[in-house]
């Protein structure tokens, strides 16, 4: 079975066929201030049976999956993931959760919270939006995460050994992932967009940790392209486009930066 739809006009309603095997499905939702990407995965394959985005505001959130009737059935596993407005990592062996402040000040309308990150003895502060307070409520198995600790989590694991930078190109984000023999060096998260500005970071981080042109990079999110690989290539050695993990399929012409943090969820979230 394969239904993916890719028309941002179209209803967000999930087709009959996959709402009838809701019990074998994994229902990820990943919201950020561009709108909401939402994916149905097959628990036992994990491959992606819908795919869908929507811009939207926040507000509409919780009104537009009643509409839609996606808390209906009794999906196998729900999981949401939000964009982090602003993040940093600590070590954890410093970490005092009373001195948040000190590493992130307050900002309205904005949740700070924090994170210990599997096998790095690293905490993640971050802020970000939260949720409406009904939307928990409207799934009854549902488990909330930070993409950023999917990030770390999934691109870390890929590159074990290696030097090797990661740079997730959002909307008006950019986030670096630096390791030097697979161990974390750098995690940081940066304002800009436009190529000039991804190409500025990677060649600073690169040079202020001694590290070489050669180091081979990878570009993902949203905004990570074939034009913005285009515009790397003059300056690096080694540099490419997130694709999927081998046996992780995408319907034809469809590019795999798009579906990036959604794919994420069903490979990292527990």
């Amino acid at each position: 079975m394969s239904v993916i739809q890719q028309n941002h006009n179209d209803t967000m309603r999930i087709p009959s066929p996959i709402m009838e095997k809701a019990d074998q499905m994994h229902f990820a939702l990943h919201w950020s201030d561009d709108g909401i990407v939402a994916g149905v995965f097959d628990i036992a394959t994990k491959q992606p049976i819908w795919l869908k985005h929507q811009a939207m505001q926040p507000w509409e959130f919780s009104q537009n999956i009643r509409e839609w009737k996606w808390n209906q059935p009794l999906f196998r596993k729900v999981s949401i993931t939000h964009c982090a407005k602003e993040w940093t990592l600590c070590p954890q062996h410093l970490f005092d959760p009373s001195q948040l402040a000190a590493w992130l000040p307050a900002q309205a309308q904005c949740s700070t919270e924090f994170h210990f990150i599997q096998n790095q003895n690293m905490v993640l502060i971050e802020q970000f939006v939260p949720l409406a307070a009904d939307i928990p409520m409207l799934f009854s198995n549902v488990k909330q995460n930070s993409i950023v600790d999917h990030w770390l989590h999934f691109h870390l694991s890929q590159h074990l050994g290696q030097d090797h930078l990661t740079i997730i190109v959002e909307s008006g984000l950019i986030a670096v992932i630096l390791q030097k023999k697979g161990s974390l060096v750098l995690a940081n998260q940066f304002a800009g967009s436009q190529p000039e500005d991804v190409l500025y970071f990677a060649s600073a981080v690169l040079q202020q940790n001694l590290m070489s042109q050669e180091t081979a990079i990878t570009l993902v999110g949203r905004n990570a392209n074939p034009s913005l690989k285009a515009f790397f290539e003059p300056y690096f050695i080694q540099v490419n486009l997130w694709q999927p993990p081998v046996g992780l399929h995408l319907p034809k012409d469809h590019e795999a930066c798009d579906w990036h943090s959604i794919l994420l969820h069903t490979l990292c979230a527990s």
